[in-house]
């Protein structure tokens, strides 16, 4: 089975194994598109305009070559410009809003509006369901209830994506911006997401899992996955009708699990 990696890293400039961002995506099968690059952040390096689009562009034409989407994924921070510099690269280079997928579109509120006008510029945004009681009450809006908020906006559940941030690390900031603490953001939280958007905010069940499934599919490029048709990977979570609760586990055709939920 495939472990899908992203070539470059956190930080511009970017880091890469073959020393270039084109040639990782064409010459590591594995390597599906590139990220995740901090803006809006300080911890991030503060990347500009020009400097995002190259990135971009290589992305792009690397994606091309190989057959791949070249999905550059963006880390927002809380930064007050939000998507903004995503916008201006758009604006002044030929780098359309679809190849970049800004992700913790939930960071706040503020950010979190910002979703329907880049979703109308032709983009895609990522809902991280990852989060802490302190990060809520620092603004953070739950996944669940953002993706209720945006589908009730009219943004179509094949433009939102939720994903969990993978064990990454969720730190906890004073007002100072002095780190107090991290706690780890559990994967099992994608789950938990879809069930309380279901449950408690009123999202159908073919909305709430578009957005796991079959939406990242189409932003990724991963043709095999996200569907149950004839070719694709028999990939399939068997839900409990009433709890949403997980019953077995498929993953290419084998059971992996059973009677998790």
């Amino acid at each position: 089975m495939s472990a899908w990696c992203l070539s470059g890293s956190y930080r511009v400039p970017v880091r890469t194994l073959t020393g270039s961002l084109r040639d990782d995506l064409v010459l590591l099968p594995d390597f599906i598109g590139v990220g995740e690059i901090a803006i809006a952040d300080h911890r991030g390096s503060q990347p500009g305009v020009d400097e995002l689009a190259r990135i971009a562009a290589d992305a792009r034409v690397g994606g091309m070559l190989a057959g791949k989407r070249g999905t550059v994924l963006v880390h927002l921070g809380d930064g007050a410009d939000g998507l903004a510099l995503l916008r201006e690269v758009c604006e002044r280079h030929q780098v359309p809003a679809g190849q970049f997928l800004p992700t913790h579109m939930n960071r706040n509120a503020r950010l979190l509006g910002e979703a329907a006008d880049w979703v109308a510029r032709g983009g895609n945004v990522d809902l991280t369901t990852s989060t802490t009681p302190e990060l809520i009450q620092a603004g953070d809006v739950p996944a669940a209830r953002a993706l209720a908020q945006l589908l009730g906006d009219g943004i179509d559940a094949m433009s939102i994506s939720l994903s969990s941030d993978g064990q990454a690390s969720l730190p906890d900031f004073d007002e100072h911006g002095e780190l107090r603490g991290l706690q780890e953001a559990g994967v099992e939280s994608l789950h938990a997401a879809i069930t309380e958007a279901v449950h408690g905010h009123g999202v159908s069940l073919a909305d709430a899992l578009a957005t796991a499934t079959a939406s990242p599919a189409r932003i990724w490029g991963l043709e095999r996955k996200g569907r149950l048709v004839v070719g694709a990977d028999a990939d399939v979570l068997l839900l409990d009708p009433d709890s949403l609760a997980v019953r077995a586990t498929i993953a290419r055709g084998r059971l992996h699990a059973h009677s998790l939920g």
